[in-house]
């Protein structure tokens, strides 16, 4: 074996510890009895590009998960950072369930969380208005100290240009461009009640605004509502909208099941002529294989591939709890699903859980182990850059030959990037079974993951 080879497989060895693990388990549930998440109340989930997952509970606040540690968000005036908590729960960690500050979160239920692509934290919360965390600072709007119309925000959002937009509970929609505040209501606009429940952003930028009367619409060039009155919506109470990769729209309603609406036609799934088990959804999710999963009040989740469903209940699974208040779709394709009786993840053949990275000298960088990991089609690799520097990525055979410049010598920002192989050599030949290195290189730095291809 050549002196590349034995370099890089020792590279490999050394970096076997990190990255994402596959855990026997399907089902993992997170409660305080078992783990350091500090409340069981759990009403909204949201996951960084890190893979970094944040919850929102009703009365403890805000806290982080990343594959092995929770992090329990404190206020400002004890240092406005995070104090790190051990998986299993120790005894001695018990009294540090306390309230939260006057600026970080609060005893104020978080509805909602949204990570823009700064990686700053959008909380949206019952009565205290909107929080913004950029992982030091807590910074506070609300009705008294900025245009917010009103302190109930159910649902927040950061477009593509990183606007945020509020949908709040009796003020409307708001909009904030880091300087200035807009609002949209019953009185300056088509938008048809004042109760915002849900926001979501289509694939082609538009905003699509969920309301107890109907959906609003905003492109950029005007408004396009939707009512009982002028579309398949039997009722108008909108609780969560989703799109799958066509663009479709599947729209969750508090009381009338499940409506698609793919831009010319609409059709109704409901507990009479489907396989729903409640007509009353919460939560939505679709998976890039086209799974709709669906958050239900009272009948828990219910999976849906266009033919079959499948539901899964605190009576035929680990689910906690029959009502899930929010649901989220990760890259490794778990299910995290937030439910008043704790968080619940899962994965059909197993969860995948991803350790953090160890913490990157200057001018230093780490490559995660591929997603999915064997495989017989396209991969992704994560590449961590503590600074911005000239990267080059190469895949390598087993005998330490080059098989695909993935990158060349490229300057990339510091941060997170994703790296995709569709497993075929610089020729554009497949390449054959085996065992082969994806190397990431800058400067003297080094990082080494392993590639298991099947054909």
């Amino acid at each position: 074996m050549n002196r590349r080879v034995l370099t890089l497989l020792a590279a490999l060895w050394l970096s076997r510890s990190f990255g994402p693990r596959l855990m026997a388990q399907e089902w993992m549930v997170f409660t305080p009895e078992n783990s350091s998440i500090p409340d069981r109340n759990v009403l909204s989930v949201a996951v960084d590009s890190s893979g970094v997952v944040w919850v929102g509970t009703r009365y403890e606040g805000m806290a982080s998960f990343d594959g092995l540690h929770w992090f329990h968000y404190q206020p400002p005036l004890s240092g406005g950072g995070a104090e790190a908590f051990p998986l299993l729960r120790p005894a001695a960690i018990e009294a540090a369930q306390g309230s939260f500050g006057e600026h970080g979160p609060q005893a104020e239920a978080i509805y909602d969380i949204a990570i823009d692509s700064k990686g700053i934290k959008w909380i949206g919360t019952k009565i205290a208005g909107v929080k913004r965390f950029d992982g030091r600072n807590w910074t506070l709007y609300n009705s008294r100290n900025s245009p917010l119309p009103d302190d109930y925000a159910w649902s927040v959002l950061p477009d593509r240009s990183d606007r945020l937009w509020v949908g709040t509970k009796y003020g409307g929609l708001a909009v904030f461009d880091g300087t200035s505040w807009l609002t949209y209501n019953r009185s300056n606009s088509p938008l048809p009640s004042n109760d915002v429940t849900c926001l979501a952003l289509h694939p082609s930028g538009q905003l699509w605004v969920g309301t107890t009367a109907g959906i609003a619409i905003l492109d950029g060039q005007g408004w396009t509502v939707y009512t009982p009155a002028n579309s398949g919506l039997s009722i108008g109470h909108v609780e969560t909208i989703a799109f799958d990769a066509s663009g479709t729209a599947w729209i969750g309603t508090w009381g009338a099941g499940l409506v698609c609406f793919d831009g010319r036609r609409w059709s109704r799934l409901s507990t009479t002529n489907s396989g729903l088990t409640d007509d009353y959804i919460y939560s939505l999710g679709v998976e890039n294989n086209g799974v709709k999963w669906i958050g239900t009040f009272t009948q828990g989740v219910v999976a849906f591939d266009g033919q079959t469903w499948q539901s899964f209940a605190p009576w035929n699974s680990p689910l906690p709890d029959a009502f899930v208040y929010d649901l989220l779709i990760d890259r490794d394709g778990n299910k995290w699903f937030a439910t008043t009786l704790g968080l619940a993840v899962y994965r059909k053949g197993g969860v995948i859980l991803r350790s953090p990275p160890p913490e990157l000298p200057p001018g230093h960088l780490w490559l995660d182990p591929p997603i999915p990991n064997p495989s017989s089609d396209r991969l992704d690799l994560i590449l961590h850059l503590k600074d911005a520097a000239r990267v080059s990525v190469t895949v390598y055979d087993a005998l330490g030959r080059p098989v695909r410049y993935l990158v060349r010598g490229e300057q990339l920002f510091c941060g997170i990037t994703r790296i995709s192989w569709d497993g075929r050599s610089d020729s554009g030949s497949v390449v054959p079974t085996g065992i082969y290195l994806a190397v990431a290189q800058a400067g003297h730095s080094r990082s080494v993951a392993r590639i298991v291809r099947l054909r």
